[in-house]
């Protein structure tokens, strides 16, 4: 949702205010209210053959994952999973101490290390909350899009003249006079998206989740720092939507799986009710504080 948010918004303010009007900027106004209109099982398929099944393969060779990668934070010693690594391929290989380190780092598939740098790739993703976070963003981006869009046009053109008639840049004239007055529809689209994409299992099937593990996705970690962060989003989890499913539709049923079922709808009515709720305080909290 972070992504989503941040693309959401960026993109919002551009086709609003900076975009010039004309057959293209149509053109893809319709192409995202169509996108809003798709079937969540689209994108799920979506995301499993580029998140899933294509990006890892392309990353795979050591060529192109020089150029993909995107460095994420200096590390200053390696974790111990990657010295394991190294040694298992010395061992296994009789090579050399250089020619294991250079196996190790082709082989990993969480990261690999660079003059000081932790790199993140595509190669290794497979079924994961990366993959499945990424879906969803791209899922719920024409919905806030939209809605952001819809908020800002509701600003008073005098607010943008009244700024620049004061010497405001264009810049300084969108984030101090149209921004903070279209906040609240803002917010709004925000949690309202997250409502959206908490409901959906089609595109987490695909990506994201497993039917059953035997640990927690934090348990499987073996890395420290950062990049224990990004081995936890490189695991495969349990959603709450795709559980109810499990639970109510794949495995055989019993007087054990009942109060299961029952108990896992109502924890998820409760949370969708309850983001409901926010989105419905921050609309009215923030229309009562900015007014014109």
């Amino acid at each position: 949702m972070v992504v989503a948010l941040f693309t959401g918004i960026g993109a919002a303010t551009f086709l609003n205010e900076y975009a010039r009007k004309g057959a293209f900027t149509k053109s893809l106004r319709l192409a995202m209210l169509n996108l809003a209109g798709v079937p969540s099982i689209v994108f799920g398929l979506f995301g499993l053959g580029l998140f899933v099944m294509l990006a890892p393969s392309l990353t795979s060779s050591p060529h192109i994952e020089s150029k993909l990668s995107l460095p994420l934070a200096p590390v200053a010693s390696t974790p111990q999973l990657r010295v394991v690594e190294e040694k298992k391929i010395h061992m296994e290989t009789r090579e050399l101490s250089t020619s294991a380190v250079v196996a190790a780092a082709r082989s990993n598939s969480q990261e690999y290390f660079h003059d000081g740098w932790t790199y993140l790739s595509f190669e290794g993703w497979g079924t994961c909350m990366l993959a499945g976070g990424f879906t969803l963003a791209i899922m719920v981006l024409p919905v806030i899009i939209t809605s952001c869009e819809e908020s800002l046009r509701a600003v008073p053109m005098g607010f943008r003249e009244a700024s620049l008639a004061l010497g405001a840049s264009k810049w300084q004239s969108i984030r101090t006079a149209v921004l903070p007055y279209a906040l609240p529809g803002i917010l709004t689209a925000s949690v309202l998206g997250i409502t959206r994409v908490a409901g959906e299992t089609a595109p987490i099937m695909f990506t994201a989740a497993a039917a059953e593990r035997s640990d927690l996705p934090w348990e499987a970690v073996q890395s420290t720092g950062f990049a224990a962060f990004v081995e936890f989003l490189q695991q495969s989890v349990q959603a709450l939507p795709y559980h109810i499913y499990t639970v109510a539709g794949r495995i055989p049923q019993s007087e054990y799986t009942e109060p299961m079922q029952y108990g896992s709808v109502l924890v998820f009515m409760l949370i969708v009710m309850a983001l409901a709720g926010i989105s419905i305080w921050l609309r009215i909290h923030f229309r009562n504080k900015i007014k014109w």
